[in-house]
């Protein structure tokens, strides 16, 4: 029972296999549908694109025809060509398949590598119709590479290439004054071909316009305008503008995108897309924004105890990978507070706060205009490690003392970081940076005073080491 139920099974699905496959049929012949039936010739069906695509196979027949049937076929468009020794390799002609059980007919056509034709014909200009002397045409055979031939037209404008071979061609034409032409063709007989060439003369206009101030409305004088090919390219010409704003670019070649280029000192820099009309000079008024320059104030307080963090640094930085670069920085006063000046609107920057014992923290700031930003900024206190000296020498950790009057030694400290000494009542009174593997600071007369009670830190890849000394 259980054979007989997988039989069944078997032929099912051979059956069901079967009814989903399409076919794709057709005759080969020599040139076009007159012509003779190609036997043995490859027939290649391409599905799909890419690294995925697959390919089926057939070859013709002594009456030309081809059939190929497969599952593979399913909705959608496919690639399929002809090919055989003597015959020039056609392109890939599309076979669009709706229903993946139909049957489609696709004749196809070869034509024999050894017809030459004969292609001729008469370049002028394409608005007067006068035939162009002088014009040179190069022949080239398939999609491009080297010329294969070449003519410059007489008086007449013509042109002829006696023996172009079967397939695919292209006419590259051109004269001074007018613009580069392609026309391609295709040989598929020895019958002769006319094709008229129409080459569109180069023509030149100009552009004219005024910068302003875009609020006041002010003209700018001195302000450079640079015609530039797109995409921030290459700079074509260019125009410094008079008293009132006024500029002008000649010999402008019509019908091309360019870009405009307006800047001065002051303003910020503004591109236009152009293309200057064949008939009319082209007018471009363009308004320039002056850059305004703001501040960033505000102050640095403890985030927990909320008392203000004298000697805190802040740094304004450039925002993107790496942190940015610093643009400028201030020192916190006594009582937290901190401004920068100069800062450029509506640009975003970054604000970092950092300051020995603390948690770095960056905030995202943009000045608006020529107004002051305030930004408060609180810290975190980082975690502080303190053991006794001769634990941390033992173990090869950092540690600190006093050598000598006014000598800081420091032991272990293998990278760049900061030494800050306060008062008792927590005010700074030194900090200095110190670059990796420092042995010995000296300190300020003031502080190395014998029986002054400060309180050092020295702090390193953000772990601040703190120790309250005597001075001896």
């Amino acid at each position: 029972m259980l054979r007989k139920m997988s039989m069944f099974l078997l032929i099912f699905a051979l059956s069901t296999l079967s009814v989903q496959a399409a076919t794709v049929s057709g005759v080969v012949k020599a040139g076009d549908s007159t012509g003779v039936a190609v036997d043995s010739a490859i027939v290649t069906l391409t599905i799909g694109t890419g690294g995925g695509a697959q390919t089926l196979r057939d070859t013709t027949d002594a009456t030309g025809a081809y059939s190929i049937t497969s599952t593979l076929l399913r909705i959608g468009t496919d690639q399929i060509r002809a090919a055989k020794t003597g015959y020039v390799t056609m392109p890939q002609s599309a076979i669009n398949i709706t229903d993946s059980t139909a049957t489609y007919t696709q004749n196809l056509y070869l034509v024999s590598a050894s017809i030459r034709a004969t292609v001729s014909g008469i370049v002028t200009d394409s608005v007067a119709g006068t035939p162009l002397s002088g014009a040179k045409v190069l022949l080239r055979i398939g999609g491009g590479g080297p010329a294969r031939d070449s003519v410059v037209t007489g008086a007449t404008g013509a042109y002829s290439f006696d023996t172009v071979p079967a397939g695919n061609f292209t006419l590259a034409a051109s004269d001074s004054g007018y613009n580069f032409r392609n026309t391609t063709g295709y040989v598929g007989s020895a019958t002769a071909q006319t094709i008229a060439i129409k080459l569109v003369k180069i023509l030149y206009g100009s552009i004219t316009g005024t910068v302003t101030d875009s609020v006041a409305a002010t003209a700018v004088a001195g302000a450079k305008v640079y015609l530039r090919t797109t995409g921030g390219g290459t700079a074509i010409d260019s125009a410094i503008t008079a008293a009132n704003g006024s500029y002008t670019i000649t010999h402008v070649q019509t019908g091309i995108a360019r870009s405009l280029r307006a800047q001065d000192s002051g303003y910020v820099t503004k591109s236009i897309a152009v293309t200057v009309p064949d008939t009319a000079a082209l007018t471009v008024n363009i308004q320039i924004v002056k850059i305004l320059y703001g501040s960033i104030i505000g102050t640095v307080t403890d985030s927990v105890a909320t008392t203000p963090i004298a000697g805190a640094k802040v740094y304004l930085r450039t925002t993107g990978g790496g942190g940015g670069t610093a643009l400028d920085s201030a020192i916190t006063a006594a009582n937290g507070s901190y401004t920068i000046t100069n800062v450029q609107s509506g640009i975003a920057r970054t604000l970092r706060v950092q300051d020995s014992g603390y948690v770095t923290k960056n905030t995202a700031v943009t000045v608006v205009g020529a107004a002051a930003l305030t930004v408060n900024v609180e810290l975190r206190k980082s975690a502080v490690s303190i053991v006794s000296p001769k634990a941390q020498v033992a173990a090869g950790n950092p540690d600190f003392g006093i050598a000598r009057s006014g000598l800081l030694r420091l032991n272990n400290f293998t990278d760049a970081g900061e030494v800050k000494v306060f008062n008792s009542s927590g005010k700074l009174l030194y900090r200095c940076a110190i670059s990796d593997h420092t042995t010995f600071l000296t300190l300020p007369k003031s502080i190395a005073k014998s029986g002054n009670a400060v309180i050092i830190s020295v702090s390193q890849q953000n772990v601040t080491y703190r120790k309250q000394i005597m001075m001896p």
